[in-house]
């Protein structure tokens, strides 16, 4: 998509009324994966991760009704917060997504413009950082309609603010800060630590390969998984180790005091560790290999994240085990992993051009194994896309 089209004006007037000499405009916040560096941006540490050629699209006008009013094309009910005033407690559903992030900006900056707008995404959810699309979607939006100049890293600040307001979960920046810098076949890595962001270009003399996702069907809220119970237990592990800031993060620990003290953990904590650190080495790892075109080097790494994941974070359901374990199998394939924080949704899948039926026959067992979840298993074939952008 290249901009704002007829029926999507007409969607727009369709939900909230027609008006008259408003403009009309739209953004794109496209959806990622993050190969390597799973659960290492909430410590502090490096991550990865690229925007893909599918994600969240909004068109909308500006209005000065003092409300930002957005309908989705994919759920039920519309959102309508003020800009004026607090709106209370997170909402039950996809619109508490819009509420944080308004309030969120609202508590920045002085708002006096809100929008109207309908939103529609290319993608079911389920780690490609569906929710953070949208709330970059809906901040580009309300601050384009009230001329405000807000620099990427704040931006990126913002949306973590708004999703950990609107979730309860103690996110990272790796999924604002990949949807604000991505670039069309590079590799986005991210020291969370300070915000620094570096790129890896696929190397010109890559042989093809393509990236698949494969809908487990397991439904996944992360308010409802551990994800807390693991940034608390970095974060205790950390605090044994000798982190004396204010929220210890296991950045603020030296690989060689990790190895040198790891003795006086407990086991869990070893484990979470163990995750943490083996991870960043992965991500160092991982951008090299695809700066000099080696996905084979790549997919093994990604190999060594799942089951890093699984082993040592403990992430992942029976289902999505059982689908990594099947695609090991795969010809063609090169590497595959959860495709977010674990615990249901997607999976990612590095492979060859060719290997979709290979993919196809490991999903069709899947499917026999785990009919109920399996019955709505999918598989889609995206690329490495453009970062978020508005016009």
């Amino acid at each position: 998509m290249s901009g704002v089209s007829d029926a999507s004006v007409e969607e727009v007037v369709r939900r909230f009324g027609s008006a008259e000499d408003v403009p009309y405009r739209w953004v794109r916040a496209p959806y990622r994966l993050s190969p390597l560096g799973a659960h290492t941006d909430h410590q502090d540490g490096l991550t990865s991760g690229f925007t893909i050629d599918r994600g969240i699209t909004m068109t909308w006008r500006p209005t000065d009704a003092g409300e930002v009013r957005v309908a989705s094309k994919d759920y039920p009910g519309d959102a309508c917060v003020s800009i004026a005033r607090d709106n209370g407690p997170p909402a039950d559903d996809w619109t508490a997504y819009v509420q944080g992030v308004v309030g969120a900006l609202a508590r920045d900056h002085v708002i006096v413009r809100g929008i109207e707008g309908v939103v529609a995404g290319e993608l079911p959810p389920g780690g490609i950082s569906s929710s953070a699309a949208l709330q970059v979607a809906v901040l580009l939006a309300v601050a384009e309609a009230n001329g405000l100049k807000i620099e990427t890293a704040r931006a990126v600040e913002l949306v973590r603010i708004a999703e950990q307001a609107s979730t309860g979960v103690a996110v990272g920046v790796l999924d604002p800060t990949t949807i604000l810098n991505g670039k069309e076949g590079a590799l986005v890595m991210i020291d969370c630590k300070d915000g620094a962001v570096r790129y890896h270009r696929v190397a010109r003399r890559t042989p093809p390969f393509t990236w698949f996702l494969v809908d487990s069907g397991v439904p996944r809220q992360l308010k409802e998984t551990p994800y807390n119970d693991r940034v608390a237990e970095c974060r205790e592990a950390a605090r044994r180790l000798g982190a004396e800031a204010e929220v210890p993060a296991l950045a603020h620990i030296a690989p060689e005091t990790y190895r040198r003290r790891r003795k006086e953990l407990p086991p869990t904590l070893v484990r979470r560790a163990e995750h943490y650190f083996s991870e960043v080495k992965r991500v160092k790892l991982g951008s090299q290999a695809l700066s000099s075109g080696d996905m084979v080097a790549l997919g093994r790494l990604m190999w060594a994240s799942a089951d890093s994941l699984t082993q040592n974070f403990e992430c992942g359901t029976p289902e999505t085990r059982a689908l990594l374990s099947e695609l090991r199998s795969g010809e063609g394939v090169f590497g595959a992993s959860y495709a977010g924080a674990g615990w249901g949704g997607m999976v990612q899948v590095l492979a060859e051009p060719t290997a979709r039926g290979s993919v196809e026959r490991c999903v069709a067992v899947y499917r026999d194994l785990h009919p109920v979840p399996g019955s709505s298993s999918t598989i889609y074939e995206v690329g490495m896309g453009p970062g978020a952008h508005i016009s």
